[in-house]
């Protein structure tokens, strides 16, 4: 093994560093081995260096997402073919090519960043169906106050209660007049919907209330069913979103061998500039 220094133009060290980079020619070697020359300055190139990392992750990250979504098929890679030896012709056109290169990795990053939220807004969509199912047989609006003379009373009991079973332990509490209607009964809850005369709402309730009456937190307004039904329709056409695109994502399959030279480009050169940042 040979040790060799050498010293050139500032101007022209990113390119000589490149080309013996290409050629494989020497391994840099490291700050401490150079002598110490006061005349020559090192050039913080940090920024730089940073950037092209971040064109590698760029990279990097969209060839995942292609992966995902539109795979190499597992014969095309046992058969050898992946990354290739360019011409010195073919890697000054895919370098011309970079910045269209980082716009489809960009795209591709914010296609799967929508799918990733459509798939929130779906499962928020889903849980919040779930709270309804007890009050889908309500007929009116959760929020409803009331008419002029009467008063919805809306909640539920925390044991499997029928109609009847109810207003036998209402009747002996000596409380005024209320109507009860089972929504939905359960093992361990029984969802209802109770009608009491406006000026008896107080009493009422506090009656009900001894019995483990408690209204819900509900965390909807108008009737149950119709709001559950707007959100599978919502749900549809998010589902719709989706596979659109999805589509697009498989639509740049043609674009992986650019995205897989943008990544070792970027590796190169992020090494070129670690590299340089080690040269006087």
């Amino acid at each position: 093994m040979c040790r060799v220094t050498i010293y050139g133009s500032q101007s022209r060290r990113k390119a000589i560093l490149e080309f013996l980079q290409r050629k494989q020619a020497l391994d840099i070697s490291a700050e401490e081995t150079v002598p110490e020359i006061p005349w020559l300055t090192r050039q913080d190139i940090e920024d730089a260096q940073a950037e092209f990392l971040r064109h590698r992750n760029l990279g990097e990250r969209a060839l995942a997402i292609l992966q995902q979504y539109a795979p190499e098929s597992k014969r095309f890679l046992s058969t050898g073919h992946g990354r290739k030896t360019l011409s010195t012709a073919a890697y000054q056109k895919f370098a011309e090519d970079i910045p269209e290169m980082r716009r489809i990795a960009e795209r591709l990053i914010a296609l799967e960043a929508e799918i990733v939220e459509k798939h929130s807004q779906i499962s928020n969509n889903f849980a919040k169906i779930e709270a309804l199912q007890p009050w889908l047989a309500l007929d009116i609006p959760a929020d409803y106050a009331g008419a002029k003379t009467t008063v919805p009373l809306v909640g539920s009991f925390p044991e499997s209660l029928s109609a009847e079973e109810i207003m036998v332990r209402y009747a002996a509490l000596d409380a005024p007049p209320v109507l009860v209607e089972v929504l939905q009964q359960a093992p361990q809850q029984t969802c209802v919907w109770a009608l009491c005369r406006r000026e008896q709402t107080i009493p009422c309730e506090a009656r009900l209330r001894t019995l483990g009456f408690s209204r819900p937190r509900l965390a909807f307004k108008g009737i149950p069913h119709q709001n559950a039904e707007r959100l599978e329709r919502q749900n549809a056409l998010l589902g719709e979103e989706i596979a659109g695109f999805e589509q697009e994502i498989r639509s740049y399959r043609g674009a992986r061998n650019a995205l897989k030279f943008l990544a070792d480009y970027a590796t190169i050169r992020a090494e070129k500039y670690r590299t340089l940042s080690r040269l006087r």
